[in-house]
């Protein structure tokens, strides 16, 4: 890129409540660019005191930030005009100007963000907390800054996340479970249509009776409860017609599911073995009946995107066939260690075979990842290292996009403010250090409580030896649970909770992470934990906060049973 040389000047951006800068907009401004433009006034405004204007009208005696290209940044910086759909984006200084350009869909706004992020030190931490420095002076340094996304999708899903399309946008997040959602300013956070869709897309209910036909056989007899019979050249027609309708009434989706049933239950008869057998296994089969109907869709709607997963029996890559070019292949870690790097472990052997045979298949790849306990949301899961080092790996290897599947159901998961957080911010790029984006997320989230809640997080770190493995569904009982990791854990976070000052904001996010500790206390020693008031506690929490302690166990279930003893 040519960029001119000018002797930069002290460019004071505001000084003791006064700016002589300008915020100017081409005249044709992306919808994102104008509210993005918006929000960098609104911002300056709250950290120094001093309200820029937003104009179209260049004028020349002005300082200038630049928001979007135009032919003045074109002029400025001999770029030419980036792609629409782009989600890079540049900041630089040049003279006395400030320029800040990117895709006019997401990526002038994204540079926007991250200006006010990297440079006037805003954090989105939260749906309760974003930090806005005060600051009485600014002056802009030298800048030349271009960033792009290791990942093409990048989706954290958190129960915040999931329910706040701005802390999305603001961390740089694009993609979403459900509907998908296109609000004035922000964009559109894209969504695929369906998870596991067999049963949707020819349900049971339906069609069992007159058709069993068109469902797993198992053991010599069909049953509704399984996967397709995807041989049957039947269920391949119905499956097109079904997907017609499907994208016809709901448009604008990323891509469609064309997937098994969350059941292990595949068709035993001897036509869809057969194909198993040809392409040496079970995804083989699945891929060759995704294909069929990707290339019907592609014909009556073109652009239009299949995905399918590569998920417990089906993760095993064929041979002798690839998905088409429209066919998304979404691949589940849902079997590795996550205390452990995928590459370079032991256990994730057999899942590092299945992501490079895949990745010579396909180029478009995406990972379906796990980065919590699904069977205690609330109990530590000190994976923070892994998260990284699998992010990169999954880059080297050519993933165009991943979904990061944490606490979904509510408020309360283990550190779930701190890892969507971090794993935003690791989606964009995967080679920042971990230690350090979690110091400055403790620092500023959990305020004069921070050092314990520090230590603690240190702790858990810790707990991760070469011998220590879970996976997703690891229990309370797992022997990284040590007994001297919970008298020590208790003692911090209860130093942590004396150290709120009677913030109760603070205080209710010290008590979230302190629920780690308890729960595991009561489930080690329920009769103690009755007497001591651990249990009472813990119950008090997940009532007022509406935890899912578990998933898919809503908190007035979690608590009703606990009561009765079943979960003692």
């Amino acid at each position: 890129m040519f960029l001119p040389q000018f002797l930069h000047a002290t460019n004071w951006l505001f000084k003791d409540g006064h700016s002589d800068y300008t915020i100017v907009l081409s005249k044709d401004a992306s919808a994102t660019e104008q509210h993005a433009a918006q929000e960098l006034s609104a911002y300056i405004q709250q950290i120094g005191g001093v309200k820029i204007p937003v104009t179209t009208s260049l004028q020349v005696s002005d300082k200038h930030i630049h928001v979007g290209f135009s032919t003045r940044v074109a002029s400025l910086t001999g770029d030419t005009c980036p792609a629409d759909s782009a989600e890079s984006f540049t900041y630089m200084t040049i003279g006395n100007d400030l320029i800040i350009y990117g895709g006019r869909k997401m990526g002038t706004a994204y540079g926007v963000y991250n200006f006010l992020e990297q440079e006037l030190g805003i954090r989105w931490y939260s749906t309760d907390i974003t930090k806005v420095p005060r600051l009485t002076q600014y002056k802009l340094p030298k800048l030349n800054r271009y960033e792009s996304p290791f990942f093409r999708h990048r989706h954290v899903m958190y129960y915040q996340m999931h329910h706040n399309m701005q802390l999305n946008v603001h961390n740089r997040l694009n993609m979403r479970f459900g509907e998908w959602i296109d609000k004035a300013g922000y964009g559109k956070i894209e969504a695929f249509w369906g998870g596991h869709t067999f049963e949707v897309l020819i349900p049971p209910g339906k069609y069992f009776a007159k058709h069993p036909e068109y469902f797993s056989l198992r053991d010599g007899k069909r049953i509704s409860d399984g996967q397709l019979c995807l041989s049957n050249s039947e269920v391949i027609q119905v499956l097109k017609e079904r997907m017609y309708q499907i994208i016809k009434e709901n448009p604008g989706f990323a891509a469609y599911g064309l997937s098994q049933n969350d059941n292990q239950k595949f068709c035993e008869c001897r036509n869809c073995q057969t194909l198993v057998q040809k392409y040496e296994s079970q995804s083989g089969l699945l891929i060759w009946a995704v294909n069929q109907v990707a290339e019907a869709v592609e014909a009556k709607f073109p652009d239009t995107n299949i995905f399918t997963f590569a998920y417990q029996y089906t993760r095993k890559a064929p041979r002798g066939i690839r998905p088409r070019n429209n066919v998304i292949v979404r691949l589940c870690s849902i079997e590795c260690c996550f205390l452990h790097p995928i590459e370079g472990t032991e256990e994730n052997i057999p899942f590092m075979t299945d992501l490079k045979s895949w990745a010579t298949l396909t180029q478009n790849l995406y990972i379906f990842d796990y980065v919590t306990g699904f069977a205690q949301f609330t109990a530590p899961f000190p994976n923070f290292h892994v998260m990284a080092k699998n992010l990169q790996t999954f880059r080297q290897h050519h993933v165009i996009g991943v979904l990061e599947l944490g606490q979904y159901q509510s408020n309360g998961g283990e550190f779930a403010e701190m890892k969507q957080w971090m794993l935003s911010k690791l989606l964009w790029n995967p080679y920042q250090d971990v230690d350090k984006l979690a110091n400055q997320f403790i620092g500023d989230y959990y305020g004069p409580a921070a050092p314990h809640v520090l230590k603690y997080y240190k702790l858990c770190c810790n707990l991760v030896k070469s011998n220590t493995h879970m996976k997703f569904d690891t229990d309370c009982f797992n022997p990284i649970y040590t007994e001297s990791f919970l008298k020590e854990g208790r003692k911090l976070l209860d130093n942590a909770l004396k150290m709120c000052r009677d913030d109760s904001a603070i205080t209710r996010r010290v008590e979230q992470v302190r629920a780690q500790v308890l729960y595991l206390q009561m489930k080690h020693s329920p009769f103690i934990s009755t007497f001591d008031g651990t249990a009472k506690s813990f119950y008090q929490l997940v009532k007022r906060d509406k935890i899912y302690v578990h998933e898919n166990l809503p908190p007035e279930e979690f608590f009703a049973k606990s009561k009765r003893g079943f979960l003692y």
